[in-house]
């Protein structure tokens, strides 16, 4: 089994330099986890934007999309003001949608 990560943008961030390796281990240990799940070869793109909103006060999005041989599920809805957090939900999200498309 290969796990491939592609991960956009997280070093452009205007974060600390833990922030961006802590973001990086949490997507690394999830894409492994999905790998197990799925069983096969995987490739997980991240992509990361951050948004100035108020300030210096910054929101980030996280986009991600699980390519594996027979289909590619995406997920496109977190949005937070604490990039961990924002890379947290977003990998919990992908890992409900690979449950769900397993399960059916």
């Amino acid at each position: 089994m290969n796990v491939i990560t592609e991960i956009i943008g997280l070093d452009e961030l205007k974060i600390d330099t833990y922030s961006k390796k802590h973001g990086r281990d949490v997507i690394e240990r999830h894409a492994k986890k999905f790998g197990q799940l799925i069983k096969n070869n995987i490739t997980l793109k991240v992509l990361i934007k951050q948004y100035e909103v108020e300030g210096s006060k910054q929101k980030y999005s996280i986009k991600t999309q699980l390519i594996f041989p027979s289909s590619t599920i995406a997920v496109d809805k977190a949005y937070e003001w604490d990039i961990i957090i924002a890379i947290q939900k977003a990998m919990k999200d992908m890992e409900n949608s690979i449950l769900k498309k397993f399960s059916d």
